[in-house]
């Protein structure tokens, strides 16, 4: 009878073990003001407050702006993981938006989402931009002029434009911008 007592107990137990992901920050944080280019990272720590061991099955991102890297993907009951989110502001000015998505094996809260925000600020304001060619023939030959504003408080010493590859050249001489100075 007391063995059969044991194993009720420890198949109720095992029936009602579960995770339980919480954070112990709030689901959302803000980088601030952010240098475009700049790559700020921001640490977020996962608690299993469960019985069961959680069960990290991915962590995502809607943006290719975003990358994550979770310490341990199975926490153990009452431990915690650490997980740090990077922005690569390059792409982006002003302000934005972004999330993580967190998905586990917490069948109450399966999804859990991290919200953040940055302010994003270019000293050097780069028109038109996107730059677009449209559609261009094998062999021919295109180009387009782009004006460059300081949008700073300081003067900008211009010293080299780098294509991202062998297929586009530019025409460049060092200068200097003061302040809302522009050229093209």
């Amino acid at each position: 009878m007391k063995y059969l007592i044991i194993l009720a107990f420890l198949y109720i137990e095992a029936v009602f073990a579960q995770p339980h992901i919480t954070l112990r920050e709030k689901p959302f944080f803000e980088f601030g003001n952010v240098y475009q280019g700049a790559t700020p990272a921001h640490t977020v720590t996962i608690i299993n407050k469960g019985t069961d061991t959680l069960i990290i099955e991915h962590v995502s991102s809607p943006c290719h702006c975003t990358s994550t890297l979770l310490q341990r993907f199975h926490i153990a009951p009452k431990d915690s993981s650490l997980l740090t989110i990077t922005l690569n502001s390059r792409d982006f000015i002003d302000s934005i938006k972004k999330d993580v998505i967190i998905v586990s094996n917490d069948y109450a809260r399966r999804n859990v989402i991290i919200e953040y925000s940055a302010n994003v600020i270019s000293l050097l304001r780069i028109t038109p931009q996107p730059l677009e060619f449209g559609e261009v023939t094998l062999g021919e030959h295109v180009s387009r002029t782009v004006s460059l504003t300081n949008v700073g408080t300081d003067a900008l010493h211009v010293r080299n434009v780098v294509t991202p590859g062998p297929y586009l050249e530019t025409s460049f001489s060092p200068l200097t911008l003061n302040p809302g100075q522009n050229t093209t």
